[in-house]
């Protein structure tokens, strides 16, 4: 009763399966079963004593270089022959010409004094309040510098004068600080 509370404690199977055990019977190859538990005796089963038994014919160790090529990403890919491709490059961003797109949504509002900035809105597929912010750049800026923007292909200076900053310097009281925002920008 000892042993089995014992055994129970320590979350011990009650039957062990039958291993091969040389230290209890004369026969080496034989199956030993544990189950059946003398009070007082390890509950435990001992170890396999025949993993010991190293017989020097039949171990034998290799060992084998080879050139493993990995790369991280959204997994991890590994190649063991070939080196893996290059990953592509990420292209470059495109900046879009806010005041180019300002002059469209304009010119379309003038076309048709009906239409309002929700239909704007729609039919160049961005918000009303998109369509506002659009408006006011084009109506506070100076119409030279809306001419060069226009037609710029530059990335360098779309990114300078990227919507929020086009915001920032028509939101300038007067026209001299406009002009010379810009002038600072270029």
């Amino acid at each position: 009763m000892d042993s089995r509370r014992n055994r129970d404690a320590l979350g011990a199977p009650d039957n062990f399966p039958p291993t091969l055990d040389a230290s209890r019977t004369s026969n080496p190859d034989a199956l030993v079963n544990h189950s059946k538990m003398v009070p007082g005796e390890k509950f435990f089963p001992t170890l396999d004593s025949r993993r010991n038994w190293a017989k020097p014919s039949k171990c034998k160790e290799i060992r084998i270089l080879v050139k493993m090529y990995q790369r991280r990403g959204r997994g991890m890919a590994i190649s063991l022959y070939d080196p893996l491709p290059p990953l592509p490059q990420a292209p470059k961003p495109a900046y879009k010409n806010i005041v180019a797109m300002a002059v469209q949504v304009r010119e379309y509002l003038i076309e048709n004094p009906q239409r309002t900035q929700t239909a704007a809105g729609n039919r160049f597929g961005i918000t009303r309040a998109r369509v506002s912010q659009l408006m006011t750049i084009v109506e506070n800026l100076p119409d030279d510098f809306i001419s060069t923007m226009k037609t710029t292909e530059d990335q360098s200076l779309l990114k300078r004068f990227s919507g929020k900053t086009l915001l920032k310097i028509a939101s300038l009281q007067s026209p001299e600080s406009r002009n010379q925002t810009i002038k600072k920008l270029f």
